[in-house]
């Protein structure tokens, strides 16, 4: 009889890279032995299961297993490249993640409790950029306006949501009211990051994160958040930050159209995520510190957004794949109200393609997803179950087992 079910042999969770068999649990025997990595993902043919075997002897963890230490079994390969896509992705979140640059950013909230404070930042804002985002908020009146209803799933709402936008099924200039209060809450989170990010400018004087910023404003500049020259010098003279003020005062033109410093010169736009503070909103969880988390969360957690259907914790996302798609589009000054629909929808396709589409065994949408939320603890990461609870079936990378952490965003 025919082997229909695939096991991980042993996975470099941090890595993106993985040997998987078509074989029996426990067994050496394999009908078929493939390795797949980051970013192709494409199974490559191995010979020889001790080949995978080895590579537990060279930084691999011993499989994958579920709490009791079964070997957890996928139903097809494209189930195995899903796990590791969003294994790796999850990787790098949290102020220990193998995402964050040298010298990352602080937190973007009131950093100033214990541990025995939990993990949570359940008193509320503790950042200005923070305290700003709420009050737009409130001022929108959007705390409790629904983007999907849960029935329908996220992903179909992101296409209706995009297809309300797209200024070729609409009216010149004409948008719904989700829509107009999304862009709304777009621009008052990417104010909150530049408030919090002028902070820290200004506490750590460091050059290189100072010329960072100065491109984080042409950055916004470039997706829309300031459509024009007015926007601009109305939010620096409400605020008043250092390097804003610099910029408005020395460059006649708005700083979106000057050259980046020659430090970042050639450099995409997106590896400002990493660096940009991340503005916590309450309940948001502590270990958020770079904008790049936010935005890297619905890529690898499956129900991120069954669990956050709120227009206030959208915009996040939609902001940083505004900047992540910017390299499609020419600047936003050229096109109006019209171009920054196409920019919305562009972008709201965008999300829906990079969330989860393949559905994964039950236990191991858990681990993986708990496995996520505790990068962002602000503890030290553990990984995903490789061996029994008494030591038995595992290789030499031994790896603790995940402590499950409720849902937040």
């Amino acid at each position: 009889m025919a082997i229909d079910k695939w096991r991980l042999d042993a996975w470099a969770v941090r890595d993106g890279a993985a040997f998987a068999s078509r074989r029996e649990a426990e067994s050496l025997d394999a009908e078929n032995t493939v390795f797949i990595a980051v970013p192709d993902l494409e199974p490559v043919p191995v010979g020889r299961l001790s080949t995978a075997i080895s590579a537990t002897r060279r930084g691999f963890q011993d499989g994958f297993r579920d709490l009791e230490g079964n070997e957890i079994a996928f139903d097809s390969l494209e189930q195995v490249i899903e796990l590791i896509r969003r294994g790796f992705l999850a990787g790098g979140l949290g102020p220990n993640g193998s995402g964050a640059p040298t010298g990352r950013p602080r937190p973007g909230g009131d950093a100033t409790g214990s541990p025995e404070d939990g993990p949570r930042n359940i008193d509320g804002p503790g950042s200005g950029g923070a305290q700003y985002y709420e009050r737009q908020i409130e001022i929108t009146q959007t705390e409790k306006l629904l983007w999907h209803d849960g029935p329908s799933g996220a992903r179909a709402s992101l296409s209706l949501i995009a297809e309300e936008a797209n200024p070729a099924t609409i009216a010149e200039g004409a948008r719904s009211k989700t829509t107009t209060s999304l862009l709304s809450l777009v621009h008052a989170y990417a104010e909150s990051i530049t408030i919090d990010w002028e902070q820290r400018a200004e506490q750590f004087s460091e050059p290189l994160d100072t010329k960072r910023l100065v491109t984080w404003y042409q950055a916004l500049g470039e997706v829309g958040v300031w459509s024009g020259s007015r926007d601009f010098h109305e939010f620096v003279i409400e605020h008043r930050p250092g390097v804003g003020l610099q910029l408005l005062n020395n460059w006649r033109r708005p700083p979106w159209n000057n050259p980046a410093p020659h430090e970042l010169a050639g450099l995409p736009r997106q590896h400002l995520l990493s660096y940009a503070p991340c503005p916590r909103r309450r309940f948001w969880g502590l270990g958020l510190s770079r904008f790049a988390d936010k935005v890297t969360l619905p890529m690898c957690v499956g129900d991120y957004f069954d669990n956050n259907r709120y227009l206030p914790e959208l915009a996040p996302a939609v902001l940083g794949a505004l900047i992540l798609t910017l390299d499609s589009f020419p600047s936003a000054l050229a096109g109006g109200a019209r171009f920054t629909n196409a920019r919305l929808a562009f972008a709201l396709r965008w999300i829906a393609s990079q969330m989860p589409q393949t559905i994964l065994p039950d236990v191991a949408e858990k681990l993986l997803n708990d496995y996520a939320w505790r990068q962002l603890d602000g503890r030290p990461p553990a990984g995903l179950p490789t061996r029994k609870p008494d030591g038995s079936g595992g290789g030499a990378s031994s790896v603790p087992l995940p402590t499950p952490v409720p849902l937040r965003s």
